[in-house]
């Protein structure tokens, strides 16, 4: 039987070393143990680190990004306020130029122009 066989000679691999190569391996096992634990702190703190490091960027880009939106939303109100302006000026039946000053009918005025222009 082989496996009667391979276990005769781990025994007598086992008995021969004795009780001291358990030592060695127990504690080898135990010392590995301790080094990956400690290796695995230092790179899971070094990945903290780097998070950290990321997460201030991205709020950084954020608070950037959202001062921006309110200038530029800000910006296309007073554009739009001034284009309106713009529009009811060019539709309007009458200006007064000084606040004080007489009334001009624009619309006749243009057309009596567009007469002396034909």
């Amino acid at each position: 039987m082989p496996t009667q066989d391979a276990l005769n000679l781990v025994a007598a691999v086992v008995a021969s070393f004795g009780s001291g190569a358990l030592i060695v391996i127990g504690l080898s096992a135990w010392l590995g143990n301790l080094w990956a634990k400690r290796i695995l702190q230092t790179e899971s703190a070094a990945f903290q680190r780097e998070i950290e490091s990321i997460r201030h960027e991205l709020n950084i880009t954020k608070s950037s990004y959202d001062q921006r939106l309110s200038f530029i939303l800000e910006y296309y109100a007073v554009f739009y306020r001034h284009y309106r302006l713009c529009q009811r000026t060019a539709l309007a039946d009458a200006h007064r130029k000084p606040p004080d000053g007489p009334v001009q009918f624009t619309k006749r005025n243009m057309s009596m122009t567009l007469r002396h222009l034909v």
